[in-house]
């Protein structure tokens, strides 16, 4: 009788056991994506619901430059098309890498900073244009001028 007892003592505490891991496991942080943290909402030991975000993070492999064309060249580009973006990095150094133009915006806009008349006569439209990061140079918040082929 007391090793019948014993044997349901035992295998009761390896399944609470496991449930307990099986718990931990839950509890433990796996990113989606790979990157940067670029803020935290939350530090450690603090108690969060479900779906309260953590933090926020950037992947830095792919960068995307907003640039800004005429409406005469908006005809000539397409997605998909290749580009070459140029970056002033910190040093003063200009380095060019190659792109792909993945989005046009099919609104015009007016600069905000065009005050004059004759200067809002001329909308221009944004293009979202693709760069890859293979040696992490580019930052968020960095300005580049682009040339398209």
């Amino acid at each position: 009788m007391c090793t019948i007892l014993n044997l349901y003592i035992v295998s009761n505490a390896r399944l609470q056991m496991a449930q307990v891991n099986d718990q931990m496991a839950k509890c433990r942080l796996i990113s989606p994506v790979e990157g940067i943290v670029l803020n935290k909402y939350v530090t450690e030991k603090e108690t969060v619901t479900q779906g309260d975000p953590l933090y926020r993070i950037a992947d830095v492999r792919q960068m995307f430059l907003c640039a800004y064309i005429a409406a005469q060249q908006s005809n000539k580009l397409r997605p998909g098309q290749s580009a070459t973006v140029f970056l002033t990095l910190p040093d003063g150094v200009v380095k060019s890498c190659p792109g792909t133009v993945t989005w046009i915006s099919d609104k015009a806009v007016i600069p905000k900073t065009v005050r004059t008349k004759d200067k809002r006569q001329n909308p221009v439209y944004a293009v979202k244009i693709a760069v890859a990061n293979t040696d992490g140079l580019i930052k968020t918040g960095m300005q580049g001028n682009a040339d398209f082929k």
